[in-house]
């Protein structure tokens, strides 16, 4: 091919390149074996980028099988064992390291997928954040914008829902609709299903609402410490405090600030209007 600049270590390595002034390097048993156009890239393992016709170009790909199917896609980054490692990958900007982190990825680009199997069902998502073993990992199309730092975090969302933010061990972790949450902290909204627009921040332990409301579903919430609106099952309340309305609250529109507020708070006023409660307990 007359190809400049290459290193090529192991059976079949670099073996259908056939780009001028290429500047590719790769190491192992059939390591980007059927490369053609493709440069400025790096395949290191047994079959990293062994099987796509690769054409992408300053590509990182460093473990057994990483980035296996890999045809187009440029600058991407896939580290570990089989990352990337089924999708015929196109997209471009991606980072994705952990053992199978991005496994069906294909079209999908500028993502950040970070631990084992976070993002491993990616397809042409974008945008996405996912640090931690099986973080956003039930994603597999549509699901856009989203940041999920934590074991488990929004693991279970397959329903197209974009820009959710959560934060910490299982955050949001049951979350499956087309919604909009924030959840910061361990466990935060992890028995939100179907609720969408709640704001939830604690230490630990915050559960936050689920979807068996008055509306069917729990919305516009905002829940600030821990165990704050921790069983509640309302809409429109604002809780601020360690324990604060902590019980089994089916009401909406309650604002209850302070330490242990509204604990024993339950039905509230119903949809047409809540109590307010400041002060500790």
């Amino acid at each position: 091919s007359g190809a400049d600049g290459c290193v090529a270590i192991g059976i079949s390595a670099l073996s259908t390149q056939n780009a001028n002034y290429s500047n590719n390097t790769a190491v192992g048993h059939q390591a980007a074996t059927n490369l053609s156009t493709g440069t400025d890239s790096v395949y290191m393992g047994y079959q990293a980028g062994g099987a796509g016709a690769i054409t992408g170009h300053e590509n990182v790909v460093i473990g057994r099988s990483a980035g296996l199917n890999a045809v187009g896609g440029d600058r991407n980054v896939f580290v570990g064992a089989h990352a990337a490692g089924i999708g015929v990958v196109a997209g471009d900007n991606n980072v994705c390291m952990g053992y199978t982190a991005g496994y069906d990825l294909t079209s999908g680009a500028s993502n950040v997928l970070i631990g084992t199997s976070a993002g491993a069902n990616f397809t042409n998502n974008s945008n996405n954040i996912a640090i931690g073993t099986s973080a956003l990992d039930g994603c597999n199309g549509a699901e856009d914008g989203n940041i999920a730092i934590g074991t488990n975090a929004l693991g279970a969302d397959i329903a197209g829902s974009d820009f959710c933010v959560a934060i910490g061990h299982a955050a949001l972790a049951a979350q499956n609709a087309d919604v909009k949450n924030t959840a910061i902290g361990g466990l935060a909204g992890d028995a939100i299903t179907s609720g969408g627009l709640n704001t939830l921040v604690a230490g630990s332990g915050l559960s936050g609402p689920t979807t068996t409301s008055v509306a069917g579903s729990s919305t516009y919430n905002t829940a600030v410490g821990n165990d704050a609106l921790l069983a509640g099952t309302g809409s429109h309340n604002t809780a601020i405090g360690a324990n604060t309305c902590e019980g089994a609250m089916t009401g909406w529109y309650n604002t209850c600030v302070g330490s242990a507020a509204g604990n024993a708070l339950t039905t509230g006023a119903g949809v047409t209007g809540g109590n307010t409660l400041i002060g500790r307990s």
